[in-house]
């Protein structure tokens, strides 16, 4: 995919927004209830950002990624349950 980004946008924000649009994917495809339980495996931008969608949709989220510093970071965004 190549896409033109006009000079008054950060290239860091255009690259990031894309990396926003695969996590947004994961929740459309998952199709959840609500309040599921979602468990989300890596922590990472991508698996940050999705964890937090479903959140914001109502699941109750369970985050997992080896790194103890990623799951530092997606505590700070709101996920309670991380491992």
């Amino acid at each position: 995919m190549v896409a033109v980004v006009p000079n008054a946008i950060d290239p860091g924000i255009a690259a990031s927004s894309r990396l926003a649009s695969i996590a947004c994917s994961a929740a459309v495809m998952a199709d959840i209830g609500w309040n599921a339980w979602v468990t989300v495996f890596g922590l990472g931008m991508v698996g940050n950002l999705a964890a937090q969608i479903f959140r914001i949709l109502g699941a109750r989220v369970i985050g997992v990624d080896p790194m103890a510093s990623r799951r530092e970071v997606a505590s700070r965004c709101g996920i309670e349950h991380t491992g």
